[in-house]
């Protein structure tokens, strides 16, 4: 099988957002969409600029312009790079959604873990799964109070952690 490309399983023409733009904007495409994650534009040539998250709209409750709020620079990938790349970016920088460039650098898609796992029985994947998961991990335990449990999450920046019981086997997770 040929080396899968992003471009095969990204998702095409997705919703974005331009500088300078506000948080009611995002917010509305947020809802509308069901989006986690919209890609930012520079309006006069359409460069990619940042990305803006439903947590980062959170984080900055006072702030109003989205140019404040988004993430600068992001991590993005290009639609002839393989998938495997696309994994990896996202494991390395911790994020679940790449914008996706095209050979004169503009947007043409998105790609998420959702994304490849559509259609991960097309892949026919032979690479062990820890060459991709996160070995930062820390456990919490079934007593601990949550607002404790909720600010390790914020610190470790995951997005779900393990959570062990009193034998410190695992009875579930939080996210």
């Amino acid at each position: 099988m040929a080396t899968p490309k992003v471009k095969d399983y990204m998702t095409k023409d997705p919703v974005f957002l331009y500088v300078p733009g506000n948080r009611k904007e995002a917010m509305r495409i947020f809802v509308k969409e069901t989006v986690a994650g919209i890609p930012v534009l520079r309006e006069d040539d359409d460069k990619l600029v940042g990305i803006i998250t439903r947590k980062d709209v959170f984080a900055k409750p006072h702030e109003d312009q989205l140019a404040m709020i988004m993430h600068k620079d992001p991590v993005s990938v290009h639609e002839d790079d393989n998938l495997n790349k696309a994994a990896r970016l996202m494991v390395d920088n911790n994020v679940h959604r790449l914008p996706v460039l095209d050979a004169k650098e503009k947007l043409v898609g998105v790609i998420s873990p959702i994304d490849m796992l559509a259609h991960v029985d097309d892949l026919e994947l032979e690479e062990p799964v820890e060459l991709y998961m996160r070995r930062d991990v820390v456990p919490l335990h079934r007593a601990m109070p949550a607002n404790v449990a909720l600010e390790i999450i914020e610190l470790t920046h995951a997005k779900a952690l393990p959570v062990l019981d009193y034998d410190a086997r695992v009875a579930g997770m939080i996210t």
